[in-house]
């Protein structure tokens, strides 16, 4: 009797201290969502988040072979393709942001399709980045690509990413002049439906009573940057290359299991003698020319190889090319990071030289702007990116003292974040 009285109390021990840990740990897991620093999207280098085995090597060497990287990317994707397409996304240099805009958006719902659920929020991340950054987009392609990108986080249960990214789209709706009445009411409209479809009641009451008090229309301002850069109009692309990356993408369509031995060898070879003429060329070219934007030109030029070469350099073709490059990868991300300090450098020098202070203000604004949009992206490594968020503040903070400014200003969500957001101005006190 006392044995089975013993057996029963160890027993009840047991099962007490079971459901003392089951309590401990979901305090511990309650406690660490609450208080967990907030991640809207991974922290990444979206230009390294691929496996090269992944990728298709016949379509992805089209890009190598002188195509261009739009229908590039629309062919990966539509046989499938999504590690090829992606890895053609983020290393373009070649599309304007509209255009990779809404590629990332495209891309981030084929994942979301094929239950690739950390690669969508990956490129939803992208698509955010742009909406808040890239200075060549309207509010109106920003506020639409927010919209769309919250609800392409809702559909995935990303809840709280999607309340988010809706808050973002809901400043701009309210507060940006540059909005049309019909495009107001419409871009309103769809994000009255994404917090009905959330149930988020509060949310939907701040938006009804900012609609209530909404800013005049106003004309918006053309980007200053495009000005700021002429390209070179010659092509000064190896016709060797094209041809001998094109023999190896049809010999992979063909056995894309086998790596045939001489055409990558070839390749390799004509690689690395124009990577040498390339970078003499455009060497000469910048001590020469004096003007700034034709400079601007040529080493957006150079940054363009460069940013081909580091791909190479990682098998971002899904085939080891040029193994001494894959070897030199800290080396090559470097030069493409002086490259476009370089670049940024001409761009101020351009700046300070416009005729108005309005000019010079706002051409500040997007030159950090574009520099941050370029950072996070990944395009541009080892970015200063604590600099150009305090830069930026600043930037638009006297862009709008000149009254020529911002509606809304784009700060960090929190000090040593890199999640930009946009936020109102705080307003001035009286005295002030």
């Amino acid at each position: 009797m006392f044995k089975k009285r013993k057996r029963a109390l160890g027993i009840l021990l047991i099962i007490l201290g079971i459901l003392l840990l089951v309590g401990v740990v979901y305090l511990g897991l309650h406690y660490w969502h609450l208080y967990r620093p907030f991640e809207l999207y991974p922290e990444s280098n979206p230009l390294l988040a691929f496996k090269p085995k992944a990728i298709n090597g016949a379509i992805a060497l089209l890009s190598l072979a002188g195509q261009d990287d739009a229908p590039v990317f629309e062919q990966a994707v539509d046989k499938g393709e999504l590690e090829t397409a992606y890895v053609t996304l983020a290393f373009s240099t070649s599309m304007a942001d509209k255009e990779r805009l809404g590629h990332w958006l495209l891309l981030a719902r084929a994942y979301a399709q094929a239950h690739g659920k950390k690669k969508a929020i990956l490129c939803y991340g992208q698509v955010y980045k742009l909406a808040i950054l890239s200075p060549f987009l309207s509010d109106f392609e920003r506020a639409d690509a927010l919209l769309m990108a919250a609800k392409g986080l809702q559909e995935i249960g990303e809840r709280e990413r999607a309340l988010f990214v809706y808050k973002q789209a809901g400043l701009l709706i309210t507060r940006s002049p540059y909005l049309k009445k019909a495009q107001r009411v419409i871009l309103a409209d769809r994000l009255k439906e994404g917090y009905r479809s959330l149930k988020a009641q509060s949310h939907l009451e701040e938006l009804e009573e900012a609609l209530a008090s909404l800013p005049e229309t106003a004309s918006a301002p053309e980007p200053l940057l495009t000005e700021f850069i002429t390209l070179p109009e010659e092509n000064y692309t190896n016709p060797e290359r094209l041809e001998k990356a094109l023999t190896l993408s049809k010999a992979l369509e063909a056995k894309p299991k086998e790596i045939p031995e001489a055409p990558v060898k070839e390749l390799a070879e004509i690689l690395k003698e124009e990577d040498k003429a390339r970078m003499q060329f455009y060497d000469e070219k910048l001590a020469s020319e004096e003007r700034l934007s034709y400079r601007a030109g040529w080493l957006w030029a150079r940054i363009n190889w460069l940013t081909l070469k580091y791909r190479i350099a990682v098998r971002g073709f899904g085939v080891s090319l040029v193994p001494e490059w894959e070897e030199r990868t800290d080396e090559i991300r470097s030069q493409l990071s002086q490259a476009y300090e370089a670049l940024y450098s001409l761009y101020t020098e351009e700046a300070v030289a416009l005729p108005q202070q309005h000019q010079i203000d706002r051409a500040w604004v997007e030159i950090y702007r574009d520099e941050a949009c370029k950072a996070l992206l990944g395009l541009y490594a080892n970015a200063p990116l604590d600099k150009l968020a305090a830069g930026l503040e600043k930037a638009m903070d006297t862009a709008r003292a000149s009254g020529k400014g911002y509606a809304l200003r784009i700060g960090t969500l929190e000090e040593g974040s890199y999640i930009f957001i946009f936020q109102p101005f705080e307003p001035k006190e009286s005295g002030t």
